[in-house]
């Protein structure tokens, strides 16, 4: 039986333009059997529609199960491990914060400040987190235009999480002509079961 590696997109769904291709390919060249979800995007998307996309691979989820989730799926996969009691292999966090940045606290009434405010965690879900992923790691950058330094420093301090800094990655999209995550061959054979 394959491991399986979800890859989880950002809010816009721009993930694809950046280093899906990249990853999958690693992925796959290692055996692991790679599932890209399709969630609504910008204003639409929501935890609401991100459960209910992933109900089709529920049964994918086990204690050997890795997700790589950039920006706000992060966030819904924490809520979502939490709410059926899953305990996986890994998160690997792309660009995520469990925070509103100083941007977002700025301009509530903006529908990404709306959003992002719904899916953050609360102290159960994080709690649960710590406990049932087994490995946590955090990709981040030093020029990120949506999270700061202190938030990133922050999502790895409260969920002991393994940093992974990129320099000029920016929030690893096209913006930055990010096509890989570094080292990402190393990090799944280690994780490989």
């Amino acid at each position: 039986m394959k491991q399986t590696l979800f890859i989880l997109h950002s809010l816009n769904g721009n993930t694809k333009d950046s280093f899906l291709d990249y990853v999958k390919t690693v992925a796959i060249d290692l055996s692991f059997e790679v599932i890209y979800p399709l969630f609504l995007t910008s204003e639409k998307s929501s935890y609401d529609n991100f459960r209910e996309v992933m109900r089709q691979y529920q049964d994918e989820f086990n204690e050997n199960t890795i997700v790589i989730a950039h920006s706000i799926s992060a966030n819904y996969l924490i809520k979502y491990i939490y709410e059926h009691k899953f305990k996986i292999r890994a998160l690997i966090s792309v660009g995520g914060a469990i925070e509103l940045s100083p941007n977002e606290l700025a301009k509530p009434e903006r529908y990404n400040s709306i959003i992002k405010q719904k899916s953050l965690p609360n102290k159960y879900e994080i709690e649960y987190a710590k406990k049932y992923i087994k490995n946590i790691y955090l990709y981040f950058s030093n020029n990120d235009h949506h999270s700061t330094q202190q938030m990133f420093s922050n999502f790895i301090n409260t969920l002991n999480a393994t940093p992974i800094m990129c320099e000029g990655y920016g929030h690893f999209t096209m913006k930055h002509n990010v096509k890989d995550l570094p080292k990402i061959d190393i990090l799944l054979k280690y994780l490989k079961n």
